[in-house]
């Protein structure tokens, strides 16, 4: 990109990608922040610094390659960890977080309670086509990290939808995962880097 603007070739970089920073003004999500990254190939991306990073609508040449609730983002300062209030706040999106202490039902674990999915929202290769709108999406995960793949689905009238979860637990909650001897325990200054790559071309 650089060499064409020595050469004189482009005037603005943003000609063939862009990444701003908005600041939602009105509506549920009043106040979030949305990284908007766009590219002259074709990809639109929304990146959501206010929720650990996770990945919200996408689009490659036009087609949707990403779903969105009937919620749409919301602000962070008015979602809420009680037990139902997940299904009232979850936004989709191509990228949600589940953990970091919880992943799956809400439950009481020890004395401490954790909401569905937990409070941080957020292989082999899995690959969507759409041959009729020409795109497809691959998807792929470090297995040795993220050795289980969990599906979701949801069945309901303008909801309809197949998530695929890449995971490193099963989705029965601290609970049932610590009383199993599966919960898995990251130490202090124990790290562990997960890699999830997406991957958008033609069909």
């Amino acid at each position: 990109m650089y060499d064409l603007i020595k050469k004189g070739y482009l005037g603005n970089p943003d000609q063939l990608a862009s990444v701003r920073l908005v600041t939602v003004a009105e509506g549920p999500a009043k106040g979030a922040d949305v990284i908007e990254v766009r590219t002259a190939g074709g990809l639109a991306l929304d990146v959501l610094p206010d929720t650990g990073l996770d990945l919200g609508q996408c689009s490659y040449k036009g087609v949707n390659m990403s779903w969105m609730s009937k919620n749409g983002y919301d602000s962070p300062a008015v979602i809420g960890h009680y037990e139902n209030e997940y299904n009232n706040h979850f936004p989709g999106g191509l990228l949600y977080t589940c953990g970091l202490r919880n992943a799956g039902p809400p439950n009481r674990d020890e004395g401490e309670w954790h909401p569905v999915h937990g409070r941080f929202h957020s292989l082999a290769a899995t690959q969507l086509k759409n041959p009729a709108a020409g795109v497809q999406m691959t998807l792929s995960w470090s297995g040795d990290t993220l050795p289980m793949l969990s599906q979701w689905r949801s069945m309901g009238s303008g909801d309809y939808v197949l998530g695929l979860e890449p995971c490193n637990t099963s989705l029965q909650g601290r609970q049932v995962e610590r009383a199993n001897g599966t919960a898995k325990i990251l130490m202090p200054y124990e790290s562990i880097t997960n890699t999830v790559k997406f991957e958008f071309g033609e069909a």
